[in-house]
């Protein structure tokens, strides 16, 4: 096998475990924005500052479906927005988000948390085809 192609295994196992998480999150958050549509008596109409903490959430785990080509950027777009849903949280509602919303919801970035630590797993290995 080629030197250059060559990807160490860690790498290849934490990548499809990435993708793997990403795709059940993706999934999930669909399922959730679908349903809250499909059935709107459900629940009130949020105000037009609580849309922020939606969106940034929603960028979020599109930094997941970008973390499929670049690893590094999905992954740093992923934590970023979900960290300024947290933030936008706290001062819309005046208080932080109980430890287990955070967390439960927090599940959104170990895949990005993942694509990050496969990126810089692999990085030593293109460094060294350079020399």
């Amino acid at each position: 096998m080629d030197k250059k192609t060559s990807t160490p295994l860690i790498v290849k196992i934490i990548r499809k475990v990435a993708r793997f998480t990403s795709l059940l999150v993706i999934c999930v958050v669909g399922l959730v924005i679908v349903g809250s549509y499909n059935f709107p008596g459900l629940r009130t109409a949020p105000l037009p500052y609580e849309n922020l903490i939606q969106i940034s959430l929603l960028i979020s785990v599109a930094g997941l479906i970008m973390a499929w080509r670049w690893e590094l950027y999905g992954g740093i777009v992923n934590i970023g927005f979900y960290l300024i849903g947290l933030y936008v949280y706290w001062k819309v509602y005046d208080k932080f988000m109980a430890l287990r919303g955070a967390l439960g919801i927090g599940v959104i970035v170990v895949p990005g948390l993942l694509f990050i630590l496969s990126w810089r797993l692999n990085r030593p290995a293109q460094q060294n085809i350079d020399e």
